[in-house]
């Protein structure tokens, strides 16, 4: 038995959602989360992006660029018993879309020019964009790679008790 029949199913008979793809999907909405924490900050909001963000181009394409994380947040909220065929549909889908929003962030930043062979050699001076890279690297590995992963995405909250009923 791959999974722990006490602790690693929800009330429906799900496989619960794993803490790592929760932590994938904060990383791919950096932009998002840096946007809301500026925004609870009560001095000055905008000293807080700009230390994330110099420039605006690179706040608003980062927003663009979590475009499609953002749709799976909306996925995962939206995943209940007895929900329109669409968001099973999108549901059986939420692999490729994570991956399709780490692979954008990835291409973006090859783009950008931040991500380019000087800058692999000489890591200390962009040690930031270096970890970032390696980052969504791994996000992608883990989405493409990881059991549970691809297990959760193959499963869709039924009920079942219109199923006792519709049986009887």
């Amino acid at each position: 038995m791959r999974y722990n029949p006490f602790t690693d199913y929800d009330k429906h008979g799900c496989i619960k959602l794993p803490f790592m793809l929760f932590l994938s999907l904060g990383y791919l909405l950096k932009g998002y989360v840096i946007w809301i924490v500026s925004l609870s900050y009560r001095q000055e909001p905008a000293a807080l992006l700009n230390i994330f963000y110099p420039s605006r181009s690179d706040f608003y394409g980062a927003l663009i660029i979590g475009i499609p994380a953002l749709i799976c947040v909306v996925i995962f909220s939206v995943r209940r018993v007895n929900m329109p065929s669409v968001f099973q549909w999108l549901w059986y889908k939420i692999r490729w879309l994570l991956m399709l929003s780490a692979i954008i962030q990835l291409a973006f930043s090859v783009w950008q020019g931040n991500i380019s062979l000087h800058n692999l050699q000489h890591v200390a001076s962009n040690y930031a964009v270096f970890l970032d890279f390696v980052l969504t690297s791994i996000i992608v590995l883990y989405i493409l790679l990881n059991q549970r992963v691809i297990d959760v995405s193959l499963e869709f909250p039924i009920d079942t008790d219109s199923e006792k009923v519709s049986m009887s």
